[in-house]
């Protein structure tokens, strides 16, 4: 299913989608097109993007929108 069905407005292509909050134990959110290595810094990985800034020892919560039936995560930042 085409992530547009399940998120637009007034979507009546999916009843599972809720909304609800994704949340981080260890302080950030973060993206990127490779996952670094242990030792090294994620900022330097291709294709970096900070979702949410590091906070250490603080969780981290963003709202969220989630579909059970594509299993895709949809949030602003």
């Amino acid at each position: 299913m085409p992530i547009s069905a399940c998120f637009s407005d007034g979507a009546s292509g999916s009843l599972n989608v809720h909304h609800g909050s994704c949340t981080s134990k260890d302080g950030a959110f973060s993206f990127a097109n490779t996952v670094p290595g242990v030792f090294e810094n994620a900022k330097n990985a291709d294709g970096f993007v900070e979702i949410t800034p590091l906070k250490p020892s603080h969780r981290v919560r963003i709202q969220a929108n989630i579909c059970e039936d594509c299993r895709t995560i949809v949030f602003d930042y």
